[in-house]
């Protein structure tokens, strides 16, 4: 629960590091914008929410054994989703830290 930790600002427009492309920073975690009333910033939020969440910018995983799914934190807006608590569910995280990654361009399949 959010409200049981003190808020931490950050900016609501960042620059991707590798890319030097926009971002937006936007969860449900955002409660306050500096420089706007709380309810113009839910306000705000809330619009802003439902532009990134349109189906033409969502991706949907359909789980099969095996898969892994990878995506750059810094420029995802994600969720998860409720799962059947009646299968077994094995998740792992595994996090990578720096500046950047030098190699080649990854290619999307599927």
């Amino acid at each position: 629960d959010y409200r049981l930790t003190p808020p931490v600002p950050h900016p609501l427009v960042t620059t991707h590091p590798v890319t030097g492309r926009k971002a937006l920073l936007l969860g449900s975690h955002v409660s306050t914008i500096e420089g706007m009333s709380e309810a113009d910033a839910e306000a705000l939020v809330t619009e802003l929410t439902a532009h990134c969440c349109q189906p033409q910018f969502v991706y949907s995983h359909g789980w099969t054994p095996g898969d892994i799914v990878v995506w750059d934190n810094r420029s995802t807006l994600h969720r998860g989703r409720a799962a059947d608590p009646t299968e077994r569910r094995v998740m792992r995280r595994t996090a990578v830290f720096g500046e950047g990654v030098e190699g080649p361009e990854i290619q999307v399949v599927g």
